[in-house]
């Protein structure tokens, strides 16, 4: 089982963030999905279970100074919440 639950944000006005803040949020909040969910299924050839832990504010504003955190939570129409769909689309072949 994988629980895909890390994130991070490095809350400050947009006018401030830095590229190396915005990297390590995406390095983090994306490609941390992307590496580990590709690292477990190679452990998971005979089944399991993979969770995505989402975060509200990808679809809605609830504090300023979030908007790199946004952008990788939001991705996409549901932001996370697409992931499973696509994910089970090409997973379920696998059995």
């Amino acid at each position: 089982m994988l629980v895909n639950n890390a994130g991070t944000a490095i809350p400050k006005p947009f006018e401030e963030s830095t590229l190396e803040e915005m990297d390590r949020v995406i390095d983090i909040n994306i490609r941390g999905v992307f590496a580990t969910m590709q690292a477990a299924l190679r452990h998971m050839k005979d089944g399991g279970r993979i969770i995505m832990v989402g975060s509200a504010v990808g679809e809605r504003a609830v504090a300023p100074g979030l908007l790199p955190y946004v952008a990788t939570k939001g991705s996409g129409p549901h932001g996370y919440s697409d992931y499973p769909t696509y994910q089970s689309l090409e997973l379920n072949s696998r059995s």
